[in-house]
This record gives structure tokens, sequence and C-alpha cells, in this order.
């Protein structure tokens, strides 16, 4: 292939664009005006009486028993997201209907919510559904969620006023002609019904699907974004070749496996296991990491970044917050694609050791404004990296479990759970309970956990001295020890623990480690001078 038919790497836009199409698929309508057209029918053919005159016809919006102004084609809409692969449901309440109940119910697996202002009022049956949808998103930690009010009222910014005092959460963003709320995951748009060619930003119910997977794409744009819509999307596309391996044929022998286990509970992790192994395999096999955070991607995020106001930028010291250096994509590039090594190809940069092993403290104003803003996306990404789950993520109902890898906090002192989780089920006693002290630490850190508003950064004290124990009861139904409140641990003697964190498995096996390594140093003494020659 010759030069000048390398095809053009696709924008970021666009790469975002269509990992969303391929993850949305299903969107839920509510108007009380949706129709059908009538289906054509042949007829018997009559010669017309030459002297009756024909009728006036009427306005293409407007039949005696037609469709209004404020109708919804809904063969229309549903065939064009059936043409973008998605299942579109239109839901039409009666007088005595008005709906709610059945759009909340269907909205909870449904990617699109579209909703008419007027279903037979002025706005507050569709205010009132969105606010039980919100609530229900916020129930359960939140979700990406893109309301559509699509409505035939021509002051839209009227409507977006009205909506935004009932849904505090929310914030006005765009213009008078295209309004929106904006909030932390989610978007409620305002659209207008019709053709773009009788009226100025409307939308014909055709268009709309497109209008909406751009929007969408909007919502949750970014690099870990769309490695989640391409891993997702892979998963739901290989579900029922996944349900079709764990078939009932293979029941006999997963009972047989618990039958012959000494500890037959074990076998409902071992479920668990196997199905996170297959996972595991569908998303590899997906190659969303390398198509969607790889270097091609990378390069498309940085272009986008600068072509508007950002700027790269690499602090040239630690903590520097005017000394920093911008640099151009190309320039960054080397770094995305070298590692370190890239200083060397950085102007007024140097790849000596020293400084290749501190770039760490010199990367936090990336993207940023300033450096906090750095930082605390940082910190928020190392929680993500470290955590299983946390306070802030799990639902309303989560009871917490307290086992290796649980992160706590008494009073102010924070605690790592190093109890075997061998040896915190199936308990019927009070037991003691192994702890590690975590000490607060700003410049060396081994840990960011999230308390209350707050991150903090923990360093974890390795010596014996910093082994606690304390006393819990189990659960006599669950034989474990579980929160006495949502996220409340109460030990035997009334000391209470709040539970921040689960950490994931490998960390926490890692600290557990570190711990053991130091416990089973050998104290020896040997001659000076001789254990310095050996080491050099």
């Amino acid at each position: 292939m010759t030069p000048d038919h390398i095809p053009t790497p696709p924008s970021f836009q666009t790469l975002s664009r269509d990992v969303v199409k391929q993850f949305l698929q299903t969107a839920v309508v509510l108007d009380d005006e949706a129709f059908v057209p009538p289906r054509p029918t042949a007829g018997t053919l009559v010669e017309p009486d030459p002297d009756v005159s024909a009728p006036e016809s009427m306005p293409d919006d407007q039949t005696a028993d037609g469709p209004s102004g404020n109708s919804l084609d809904a063969e229309a809409l549903i065939n064009s997201f059936a043409d973008l692969g998605m299942v579109c449901a239109v839901l039409t309440p009666k007088k005595d209907d008005d709906g709610k109940e059945a759009t909340v119910s269907a909205s909870r697996r449904a990617d699109i919510v579209i909703l008419d202002w007027h279903l037979g009022d002025q706005g507050q049956r569709a205010t009132q559904i969105m606010r039980e949808i919100a609530a229900d998103d916020a129930s359960s930690t939140g979700r990406l969620r893109l309301f559509a009010v699509y409505t035939a009222e021509p002051d839209l910014r009227d409507i977006c006023d009205r909506l935004a005092a009932q849904l505090p959460a929310f914030e006005k963003r765009g213009s008078a002609r295209a309004p929106s709320l904006v909030a932390d995951h989610a978007r409620v748009l305002f659209i207008q019904k019709g053709s773009s060619s009788t009226q100025v930003g409307a939308v014909a119910e055709a268009d709309l699907p497109d209008r909406l997977i751009d929007e969408f794409a909007q919502i949750g744009q970014g690099l870990l974004a769309n490695v989640a819509f391409g891993s997702i999307a892979a998963i739901r596309r290989g579900t029922h070749h996944l349900l079709a391996r764990f078939h009932s044929a293979l029941d006999a022998p997963f009972i047989s496996h618990r039958i012959l286990l000494e500890t037959p509970e074990d076998a409902e992790q071992y479920a668990l296991d196997l199905l996170s192994s297959e996972l595991a395999v569908l998303l590899q096999d997906s190659d969303a990491g390398r198509r969607f955070a790889g270097k091609e991607a990378i390069r498309a995020l940085l272009s986008q970044l600068t072509s508007g106001e950002h700027q790269l930028r690499l602090m040239k010291a630690k903590d520097t917050k005017a000394n920093t250096q911008s640099l151009s994509v190309d320039e960054l590039m080397h770094l995305v694609e070298r590692g370190p090594a890239g200083l060397g190809d950085v102007p007024d940069q140097k790849a000596t050791k020293t400084q290749m092993s501190q770039l760490h403290q010199r990367v936090e104003l990336l993207f940023s404004e300033n450096l906090e803003a750095g930082r605390a996306t940082h910190r928020a990404f190392a929680r993500l990296s470290a955590r299983a789950r946390e306070h802030a993520t799990v639902p309303l109902d989560f009871r917490a479990k307290l086992d290796l890898g649980a992160v706590v906090r008494s009073d102010q002192c924070y605690l790592l759970c190093i109890q075997p989780r061998c040896d915190a089920v199936r308990l019927d006693d009070t037991t003691n309970f192994a702890f590690a002290h975590l000490k607060k630490s700003d410049s060396r850190f081994d840990l960011i956990v999230q308390d209350g508003d707050s991150d903090v950064a923990l360093k974890l004290e390795e010596s014996i001295a910093g082994l606690r124990y304390y006393p819990f009861t189990p659960n006599p139904d669950t034989r474990t020890v579980s929160a006495t409140t949502s996220h409340c641990f109460t030990d035997a003697n009334g000391r209470s623990f709040t539970w921040l964190c689960d950490l994931r498995g490998p960390i926490a096996q890692r600290f557990v480690q570190r711990i053991a390594s130091t416990l089973s140093r050998i104290g020896l003494d040997e001659f000076e001078w001789q254990r310095r020659h050996a080491k050099g």
C-alpha cells in the first residue's frame, strides 16, 4: 500500500460513537400521541363522477382522524432504531394510566428514555417519571442515563428551567435552542419534534436515534469509558454462547465436586470462579484494550484535546505549579509509546536514570488546569485500580463482610484486615481477627482510600508492632462477621469499625506477603567487613 492510500485513523469522536453504537441496545418511549400510519389497502377502482368536486387537501400534520402536531410516528422511530441494531419500545398511556409504572420499570433495563413533555398535562407526568428514574438510579449508586424530552413545545428553554427546578442534581447547559441538563453521569436533552426542513433545530423521528447516539457518546467519552463500552458490548454479544457452555448436563459433575470437598461451601465460589474465567477469555478475545486504549486511540484523544483549549503539560520538577513544559501531541506520544525512556526524544528533557525514576512525580498536570485537580484524578484512578468495592459505589442494601482485604477505620486509626479467608468463614464462636496498621502519609503511600468526601493516602506498616487483633462474634445465620449496619462493624468489646472498601484479592495478598517477608527475616550477627564486601 502506497503512502497515498494509507487510511486516515478515525477521530476520537468517531471512535467513541462507533463503540457506543455497539453498546446501545434498547430505548423506551412514552408518548400519548404515538401512532402507526395506516397501511394502504387495495380497493375497487371506481370511475370518478365528473359532477362531484374533489375535497381540499388537509395539512400533512393534521387530518380529521389522524395525527396532530404533537404526534409521534412510532413506526418511523422503531424502524430507525432497528436499522442501528437497537430495539425500541413505544408506550402509549391511556387516560386512566399515566404510564409511569411501566416506564420506570422498563427504564431499569433501557439505555435511552424518550418522553413527550405533554402527556395529557403540562409536564407534570414527565417530570415525575424522570424524578423517579433518577432516584432509582441514585439508589443503585448511579448509572449512565440519557433522557430525551421530545416535544412539539416551541419554548424548550422554559421546559428546561421548569424541569431543572425539580432535578436539583442537574445543572443547566447548552443554548436556548438546544438546552440540556447535566449531572455526573446523566443528561437530559430537549429536542423539537418535526422536520429540520420546516423548523430550525427540529429533528424528525427517523433522525432521532442518530442524534441520541451522538449525545450518549458525549456523556461517557474517554479511553477507559470506551474500553468499558467495548467490553460490555462483547459480553452482550457472547452472552448466549456463554450460557450454552454452562448447560444443565454439567449440574451432576458440579454436585459431585461439592460432595468430594471437605468444605462443600467452597463449591459456591468455584462456580463463580469458572464464570469469571470464561468472561475473562471473552474480554481478551474482544481486544477492547488495544482497540480503545491503544496508542492510536490515545493519539486520537490527544489530537481532539489539543484542537480545543487543552494543553498537554509536563512538570519540570516535583510539585511545580508554574515551571511546566507544554508538549505537542507527537512529543507526548514518545512517552506513550516508549515509557520513561521516551524522555530522550522530548525537547529540553533528558532520559537520565534519575529523571526516568522520578517521572511519576511530574505527570499530574498532564491534562489538568491545576495541580490539585490533576492530583485528584490520579488519586481517583489509584482507588479504582486497588479496590474491589468501596463505600461510595455499593448499593444501599449492601452489607459489608469482614475478611482479607477489608479496609476499616476505628476512630482515627486505619486498619487492613489480613485474616485469611478460610479463617473468616464457617465461624461458630467469637474469633480474633488480625489487622495491619495503615498510617497516613502523603509523600510515600501504598494505598488511596475514600473516607467521607476526602481521599486519604495510607502507608502499610509492615512490622509486627503494626499488627492488631480484635475479637468479633459471627452472624449465626451466615457464620461470618458482617456489618451491624450497612457500613459498620462492632467487635465483642463494643469497639466500632467503619468499613471503607474491600481491596482486590491480589492487592490484599501482596500486602500480606510483604508483612510475612518482614516477619520471616533472619536476625544474624556476622563479620561486618565480609557483609559489606558482599553488598559491593
